[in-house]
């Protein structure tokens, strides 16, 4: 019974290590998705020749961690074969018994090819632990036996760039195995395009360069989307066209992505303010751009509160505005944005409204204010004006022509004026003051002499006492 115990929890034991083992060597297996980095070219071979593809992963140089599946559209009947191995239809157009003709690692080799192979496609489907990926199809091209093996071309697969960022493809031709006897002088770049992604519908691009030094492009990434190149590669003698071999590169897939860019983050907003039509004001919005960005500015108005109503004010791209002098209510906001090296741009962030009021401006009081002197001279006045007495109305019949030389008795001799004016003589007033500064002559007078009279009389009186 001990015996049959200790033997479970060997076992159990046994499991338990195998288990976290087998778990240890799983978490060591990291997941990967094939980067392919080389594709089959589309080839032109001469006939009878061994034609040969690969395909090369950047993540994978040994060419061990990924399975690699070749297949071939047979031209013929437009079927897709998967070469595992060389009984289907397609084969009896190569020597699919020669000891050349296999699959190696990443490569495939079709030894003898026949002219019914001509126009047939092959790609390779690269299989990986989180996900499968395929090369653009390769047409097979198979020509005259006479000309040379096409050369070898080196052209990026899969290129990812953002709007407006200058991208270069390059691509490198090297001459291979051909007829040893001829020389072959020269190997020419020619550059193409393709809207369908196919060496079917390539069409030709003018770079403006020498076509034999053409190594590279420089296709247009100002719009986003997926473009497609091929790049033709010439490879014989300038004065012997028969011996020359013309083949094309891989289609080269170019993804021109919109780029995400931060938008600003604004600092300072405009501010509100009432002015009049002779004042002048500017309107700030500061911000902060994200590293490696620029700001764009657009100023809005509108006589109108409210996004919704804002009018684009042309010209008007600067962080500050100086705002036109109408009269009223105006509103004003300004919207802001990112822009980074290749011209990608940023949603736009918009300001606060800011609400500027113009008013015509107040004209000043020119009327003096009242000083005391003034109010001294208007109380004088009144009170000169209350001792004026006016005259009686006189009697018509008493009045004298002018012109005549008899006077009133009794006048000073003042002219006599119409009835309702003041008279030019002396006032009621004046002859009253004057009258009593004689009164008071008088009286002094009258003193004077009584008190010489009584002087006089003590002088007498002191003599006869005498």
């Amino acid at each position: 019974m001990k015996k049959t115990k200790v033997v479970s929890c060997f076992i159990a034991l046994v499991f338990v290590i195998s288990a976290i083992f087998a778990s240890a060597a799983y978490a060591e297996v990291p997941k990967q998705i094939p980067v392919i980095s080389k594709a089959p070219n589309n080839l032109s071979w001469p006939e009878g020749s061994l034609a040969y593809y690969q395909c090369v992963c950047e993540n994978d140089k040994g060419h061990e961690k990924f399975t690699y599946e070749w297949h071939i559209i047979f031209a013929e009947n437009g079927k897709d074969y998967t070469v595992n191995n060389f009984n289907d239809a397609w084969c009896k157009y190569i020597n699919a018994s020669s000891s050349d003709t296999g699959l190696i690692g990443n490569c495939i080799y079709l030894d003898g090819v026949k002219q019914g192979l001509d126009g047939s496609e092959i790609y390779c489907r690269v299989i990986g632990n989180d996900g499968t990926v395929e090369t653009p199809r390769a047409v097979i091209s198979v020509c005259e036996a006479s000309r040379f093996t096409p050369p070898e071309i080196i052209v990026p697969v899969y290129i990812t760039c953002y709007t407006g960022e200058k991208v270069e493809i390059k691509a490198e031709a090297h001459g291979t195995s051909g007829n040893a006897d001829q020389f072959r002088d020269y190997i020419s770049y020619h550059w193409y395009r393709t809207d369908t992604g196919k060496l079917q519908n390539i069409i030709a691009i003018d770079t403006g360069k020498d076509m034999y030094e053409d190594k590279t492009f420089t296709p247009d990434t100002s719009k986003a989307g997926t473009y497609y190149y091929v790049c033709g590669v010439f490879d014989g003698e300038e004065n012997n066209p028969k011996m020359a071999n013309y083949s094309y590169s891989n289609v080269i897939t170019v993804e021109v992505v919109d780029k995400t860019v931060e938008p600003p983050t604004i600092t300072v907003q405009p501010m509100s303010d009432e002015l009049t039509l002779d004042e002048m004001v500017a309107l700030i919005v500061e911000a902060k751009a994200p590293a490696g960005c620029t700001l764009g500015y657009q100023w809005y108005t509108s006589d109108k509160n409210g996004y919704a109503e804002m009018e684009e004010m042309e010209g008007e791209k600067a962080y500050a505005l100086k705002v036109p002098q109408i009269e009223g209510d105006r509103y004003y906001w300004c919207v802001v944005w990112s822009v980074d090296d290749y011209g990608n741009m940023s949603t736009v962030v918009a300001t606060d409204i800011a609400k500027i009021t113009y008013k015509k401006p107040v004209v000043p009081d020119t009327t003096l204010p009242d000083t005391e002197t003034d109010k001294e001279t208007e109380k004088e006045t009144e009170k000169n004006t209350e001792n004026v007495t006016v005259t009686e109305p006189v009697n018509t019949e008493d009045l004298v022509p002018i012109g005549t030389d008899t006077q009133n008795e009794g006048t000073t001799g003042a002219e006599t004026k119409p009835s309702g004016t003041v008279t030019d003589g002396p006032a009621t007033g004046e002859s009253g003051v004057s009258a009593l500064v004689v009164v008071l002559i008088i009286i002094a007078v009258l003193l004077t002499a009584a008190i010489a009279a009584v002087v006089v009389l003590i002088i007498v009186l002191s003599k006869k006492k005498k």
